[in-house]
C-alpha cells in the first residue's frame, strides 16, 4: 500500500495500464477491467477464458480501481497458480497480446477477439473464524451449483445461493479477510 501510495503521481499520468499476477490456488487465466470502455475492449483481445467486468469495489483496494476513478483503462490479470510452471509463459502471452491490442506492439496480426465468458463478482465471502475450512478443495472458476456447501466452520456452514463461480479461493488468509468471491455470468 504504501509503494502505490509512492507511485501514485506516476500512475496519475499513464495512457494504459496492464498488472499482472499469479494466484495461490490453481485457476485459469483471467483479466479484471476497471469499468473504463478502452480497457473492457482490450480485455476482449487477451484470449483469456475469463473476464471479471467492472469489480465494483475495486477502488479501495487495488491500482486498477484507483485508476478506474481517474479514467484510466486499465486491467489486472491473473495468469494462473504461483506454482504452475507455465504462469510466466501465459503472462508473456498475455502481455504480448495487451501490447497487440492497444496498438503498441505490431506482429502476425491483430489480437483476436476470444468471446471470453463475462462475469461480475457479486458477492464476497469473508473468513469468518479461524477454524473456517473449504468444504471440498476449491480452484479458481470452479462452478457451484445453487445449495453448494461453500465451508463450514464449527458454527457456521456457507451455501451459494445462486450457480455462480468460485474465484480467487484462499482459506488461508486471516479472520475477516476475503476468503472467495463469488461471481456470476453477464
Amino acid at each position: 500500500h504504501h509503494r502505490a501510495c509512492e507511485l501514485r503521481p506516476i500512475l496519475e499520468d499513464l495512457d494504459l495500464f496492464l498488472d499482472l499476477h499469479s494466484a495461490s490456488a490453481p485457476t485459469p487465466a483471467f483479466a479484471v477491467t476497471n469499468g473504463v470502455p478502452a480497457a473492457e475492449e482490450i480485455a476482449e483481445r487477451l484470449d483469456v477464458p475469463f473476464v471479471i467486468r467492472s469489480w465494483s469495489d475495486l477502488a479501495d483496494k487495488v491500482i486498477i480501481g484507483f485508476l478506474g476513478t481517474k479514467g484510466v483503462p486499465s486491467l489486472s490479470v491473473e495468469c494462473g497458480s504461483h506454482d504452475d510452471p507455465q504462469t510466466a509463459a501465459e503472462a508473456y502471452r498475455v502481455a504480448t497480446n495487451f501490447l497487440r491490442a492497444a496498438e503498441v506492439l505490431g506482429g502476425d496480426g491483430e489480437a483476436a477477439r476470444n468471446g471470453a465468458r463475462s462475469v461480475r463478482v457479486v458477492e464476497t465471502i469473508s473468513k469468518p473464524s479461524p477454524e473456517f475450512r473449504f468444504a471440498t478443495s476449491l480452484s479458481g472458476f470452479q462452478r457451484l451449483e445453487p445449495g453448494t456447501l461453500l465451508g463450514r466452520d464449527r458454527v457456521t456452514e456457507i451455501r451459494v445461493s445462486e450457480g455462480c463461480y468460485a474465484v480467487l479461493p484462499n482459506e488461508e488468509v486471516e479472520v475477516g479477510e476475503d476468503v472467495v468471491y463469488l461471481a456470476v455470468d453477464v
